[in-house]
């Protein structure tokens, strides 16, 4: 966020375009392959390959628990210092 913004609400204005139908479509088509969360906005621009398929269960992987790198850090020096015996 801005120190200072233009105007007291322009984030949140932002932030409602941005999860707004026209805003995930236009992010859809500039980022060229990621597949919106929204089921109302037509997916003919999204790979195949990475369209989401209705009624599959998928892993939310952006969640906090998720994002913490220190059990992964933790796992990789336990590895390296078991190989280093």
């Amino acid at each position: 966020m801005m120190d200072k913004p233009a105007h007291s609400d322009a984030a949140a204005v932002f932030v409602n375009w941005v999860l707004s139908r026209e805003g995930q479509m236009a992010i859809q088509k500039e980022e060229g392959g990621n597949d919106s969360l929204r089921i109302d906005i037509p997916k003919d621009l999204v790979p195949a390959t990475v369209r989401r398929r209705e009624g599959a269960k998928y892993l939310v992987s952006w969640t906090p628990e998720w994002m913490e790198m220190e059990p992964i850090q933790k796992l990789a020096d336990q590895v390296l210092a078991e190989k280093k015996k």
